[in-house]
C-alpha cells in the first residue's frame, strides 16, 4: 500500500473531521480536502506532519529488485 493511500485510510479512520486533522497538523483543510479526493500530493512536511498528527511512524523501506537483488 502507498504512503498516499495509508494516510488517506488512517484520516478516514481517526473519526476525526479533515477541517480538525488540518489544523492539527497546520495542513491547509483545501489542500487535504485536495489530497483526500486523489487531486493533489502532499510535501514531505505536511506528510510529516500527519504522520504525527494521526500517531503514525513512517519506516523507509529498500525497494526489492527482481531476483532478490
Amino acid at each position: 500500500m502507498s504512503v498516499t493511500a495509508s494516510l488517506q485510510k488512517e484520516i478516514e479512520r481517526s473519526g476525526k473531521s479533515l477541517r480538525q486533522v488540518a489544523m492539527e497538523s497546520e495542513v491547509d483543510v483545501a489542500a487535504l480536502s485536495r489530497f483526500m479526493s486523489g487531486q493533489r500530493v502532499l510535501g514531505g512536511r505536511a506528510i510529516d506532519r500527519l504522520a504525527e498528527v494521526l500517531g503514525l511512524e513512517l519506516v523507509q523501506r529498500r525497494n526489492r529488485r527482481k531476483g532478490g537483488k
